[in-house]
């Protein structure tokens, strides 16, 4: 059986995030605004995850990669999800000698803007600093919940990242429009 338990604060991150990036000028400067309010909610819920982490026998973490840290403090196996795949790294993929360069510039240019909150974490919790967000994937399992009909695997991908479906309560009645059953998916 697989346990939830919510944590701190109880809102609804996409509409507060979608409020901000309304109020913004310019959508660069939105959203760096919601990171620093994403990041802020994830460093007030660390120790309430961590005190979770402790009686949990595997930690599930969010895209956003809550859990993550507090799992590995505790030493706990953790598996990750991912909701948003573009952002899944591809190291089988061949690359020129320049793809690669610009690949490590853009890194270099934005690991340390989204680490940097992690790193805090990780430094509460005595465990040493992360150079990429990659890192904080798990190295056993990724988790995306997405049909593969929508998103195939990657076969750039490494194994441990696996298109699973979506998550929701199947209904014993529902008949797909024949439409959806004549096209390139098996349902």
């Amino acid at each position: 059986m697989v346990g939830f338990s919510p944590i701190w604060p109880d809102i609804d991150i996409s509409c507060e995030a979608t409020t901000i990036r309304e109020k913004s000028a310019h959508w660069l400067i939105g959203a760096m605004k919601t990171m620093k309010f994403v990041f802020k909610i994830i460093e007030g819920a660390a120790d309430e995850i961590y005190r979770l982490c402790k009686s949990a026998d595997l930690v599930i973490a969010s895209h956003s990669h809550i859990g993550a840290i507090e799992a590995q403090a505790c030493h706990k196996p953790m598996i990750s999800v991912t909701l948003q795949p573009e952002m899944i790294p591809q190291p089988l993929k061949p690359r020129t000698e320049a793809q690669r360069l610009s690949e490590k510039l853009i890194g270099a240019a934005v690991n340390p803007m989204m680490i940097g909150p992690y790193n805090k974490i990780r430094k509460k919790y005595g465990l040493g600093p992360m150079k990429a967000i990659d890192e904080i994937m798990s190295p056993y399992l990724d988790l995306i919940p997405v049909s593969t009909c929508v998103v195939p695997k990657n076969p750039y991908w490494e194994k441990t990242n696996q298109v699973v479906g979506y998550w929701y309560e199947e209904n014993e009645a529902f008949e797909p429009a024949p439409e959806l059953l004549q096209g390139r998916c098996k349902l």
